[in-house]
């Protein structure tokens, strides 16, 4: 199925960083394996504090 995995990481990642998967949007990369995601709603700060949490865990 088309564009499956692509679901499969921003499920992931709205997982792993507590958000909703509706607030990630994949930006670039859709059939490359270097991507890069749009996270709406989420200052810079906080997402900085979530990556930090993921890494301590």
């Amino acid at each position: 199925e088309k564009g499956k995995a692509n679901k499969a990481i921003i499920a992931l990642l709205a997982k792993a960083l507590r958000l909703r998967k509706s607030q990630i949007t994949l930006a670039a990369g859709e059939t490359s394996p270097h991507k890069r995601f749009w996270i709406a709603d989420e200052t810079s700060d906080s997402l900085r504090e979530k990556l930090q949490r993921l890494e301590l865990s």
